[in-house]
């Protein structure tokens, strides 16, 4: 058996700490999708301490925001960090006086290698003259991601969905929150932005160009991707290339608006383990058991008609590295009942599409 982490009191005091700044970053409003990915990871990794973890790289680091005291201003920052299996805890702040200039100071370190003592270094007491120090555990508790001025850097070797200038900007964030629907080209399903087949009865949804669909799935609802493999037969043939099953709190986006992104465009090109790239052409047949009655009938709830290309992202309910990585896997060998489901979307995804969409 590997060595474990060996932790004291102390440690644990600062472990919890980590985990609760952890947290609290994974639900900040402004965290883009593509940084959960690293972030669960290291929520793993905690999870599983004091046993060791697969090695990595993956820091996630939060700045606050500015103070005044009188003419001193100052900032601090959190940094938790895993180098192959050497953890790292670290505090720190900026400090500037007009009188005497800007400088920045490291208040704590913390570190722990399996199978040795931790490493811990407290430089508070050093720093009487910044009015505004604080314990690790103590400035974690006061972060408030509601208040602006923060700021959440991530970096992760093993993430191709990351880039280095992901750095958030709450201006242009806000900027974009605060756009109406007709600014940003955004729509849910409505019956404005579908037609129906009138042979069929089938709800079809266009993605054509500067569209995005939020989506917000029932647990046990699906998705399958129809893509034709010879459009040139006088019958085309269509296969299900892929399909996702939802659970509770998954939701969907469907997108070709390049700002909607999760992350930037030549990363979702690579791809991953919750993103399809859809072509012009393929279908996404969306569907459950509706209506949500004692006697539910397979039913198809949107059908998506690819005339552009885009992206198919799905994001889970409590994202964490198990859910983002194996989103949409089905919890069990598919039921008579899942197989209705499959085959009234797909009856529906291989029918020509209405004139009209």
């Amino acid at each position: 058996m590997g060595k474990r982490y060996t932790f004291d009191a102390r440690d644990r005091t600062l472990l919890t700490a980590a985990v609760a700044l952890l947290k609290k970053v994974a639900v900040a409003e402004t965290l883009e999708p593509a940084r959960l990915v690293s972030i669960a990871k290291l929520q793993h990794l905690f999870s599983r301490l004091p046993h060791t973890s697969p090695d990595m790289e993956v820091s996630v680091s939060v700045v606050g925001p500015r103070h005044k005291f009188d003419d001193i201003e100052t900032w601090h920052y959190w940094d938790v960090a895993v180098e192959q299996k050497r953890l790292s805890i670290s505090s720190g702040e900026h400090y500037y006086d007009p009188c005497s200039g800007g400088d920045s100071f490291t208040t704590m370190t913390w570190s722990a290698v399996p199978g040795e003592s931790t490493v811990y270094d407290d430089y508070r007491e050093a720093l009487w003259m910044v009015p505004d120090v604080h314990y690790f555990p103590e400035g974690v508790a006061a972060i408030d991601f509601a208040s602006s001025g923060y700021k959440i850097e991530v970096s992760d070797s093993e993430n191709p969905l990351l880039s280095d200038d992901e750095d958030i900007n709450d201006d242009a964030a806000l900027e974009l929150a605060e756009r109406t629907p007709d600014q940003t080209s955004s729509a849910p399903i409505s019956p404005q932005v579908t037609s129906t087949n009138g042979d069929s009865g089938v709800l079809q949804i266009p993605l054509d160009r500067d569209t995005t669909f939020r989506l917000h799935p029932s647990s046990g609802d699906y998705l399958l991707f129809v893509r034709c493999t010879n459009p040139f037969c006088n019958q085309p043939e269509f296969v299900i290339a892929d399909f996702w099953e939802f659970r509770e709190g998954d939701v969907l986006l469907v997108t070709n608006r390049e700002e909607d992104y999760p992350a930037p465009a030549e990363q979702m090109e690579q791809g991953g383990p919750s993103l399809w790239k859809v072509l012009p052409g393929d279908r996404l047949a969306w569907v459950g058991l509706a209506p949500r009655s004692l006697n539910p009938e397979p039913s198809l709830l949107g059908l998506f008609i690819c005339f552009s290309e885009g992206y198919v992202y799905g994001e889970p309910g409590s994202p964490n590295l198990d859910s983002i990585m194996s989103f949409g896997t089905p919890t069990s060998e598919p039921t008579p009942e899942v197989q209705r489901l499959w085959k009234v979307g797909y009856d529906a995804a291989v029918r020509p599409p209405a004139p009209n969409c």
